[in-house]
């Protein structure tokens, strides 16, 4: 990268600009890109507790009629719960989340080693392209998926993955035209990737009257009797 000075300004010049300034990004509009924004009508209440479960490393799903709950392992013998909230419910304290963790799935968690508790909604913005000329959006500034998976910083971190090589290869003197146009079809479409994923997600963990919530759980579960079924739907509801 060059710096050049002029009357009270500094210009810079470089071979490839990434832009990893967030979901409010000040770059993306300044390039022109356009934003798909789509916000959903699903809120979350998840909290850390000490783990008692028995469930070692293992994530557990429960599609239940109020609403899904998800638990997933953390270090320090801690577990995750996330506990999808009714359409005008905000949530409460650690003690209301472990009474809808109780009510939903039978399971008890103390409210007392609760570590961590957030209350949150859920989102998308895709940008219209990654690349202008010889500038990147990375994260979110090019991708704001739901909360649900994880996706958003993973997506963020496989971006620059996937870049490096483009940023080595630029700073050699190679033309890498070519090599960020793919780079950008690939993240593009792994990015719509995750936001689909997300919606079919967040869809099967909406609150169900009791006989479509029975038919539903009754299909899911004869699909999770064949391994193969089963991987893959343990796959898809785990983002990967």
């Amino acid at each position: 990268m060059d710096a050049t000075v002029g009357a009270g300004e500094v210009r810079y010049t470089a071979a490839v600009a990434v832009a990893a300034d967030g979901v409010r990004s000040t770059i993306r509009p300044q390039l022109g890109v356009p934003v798909r924004a789509k916000d959903y009508p699903d809120r979350y209440l998840m909290g850390d507790f000490a783990d008692t479960t028995g469930y070692g490393p293992d994530a557990a799903l429960f599609l239940e009629s109020e609403g899904i709950v998800e638990s997933f392992p953390l270090p320090g013998n801690l577990r995750r719960w996330v506990v999808r909230l009714a359409a005008s419910g905000s949530g409460g304290d650690a003690r209301w989340l472990g009474h809808r963790i109780r009510e939903r799935t039978g399971i008890d968690v103390d409210p007392a080693s609760n570590s961590m508790l957030s209350s949150f909604g859920v989102r998308s913005r895709l940008a219209g392209r990654m690349v202008a000329g010889r500038t990147v959006l990375i994260g979110d500034a090019a991708h704001e998926i739901s909360p649900i998976g994880g996706q958003g910083m993973n997506l963020g971190w496989l971006d620059a993955a996937a870049l490096a090589p483009v940023v080595l290869a630029s700073l050699h003197g190679s033309h890498v035209g070519t090599a960020l146009r793919t780079f950008e079809r690939g993240r593009m479409a792994a990015a719509a990737r995750a936001a689909r994923q997300s919606e079919i997600n967040m869809a099967l963990g909406r609150p169900l009257p009791a006989g479509p919530w029975s038919v539903r759980n009754g299909a899911l579960a004869a699909a999770a009797s064949v391994p193969a079924v089963n991987g893959f739907v343990a796959r898809r509801f785990t983002m990967q």
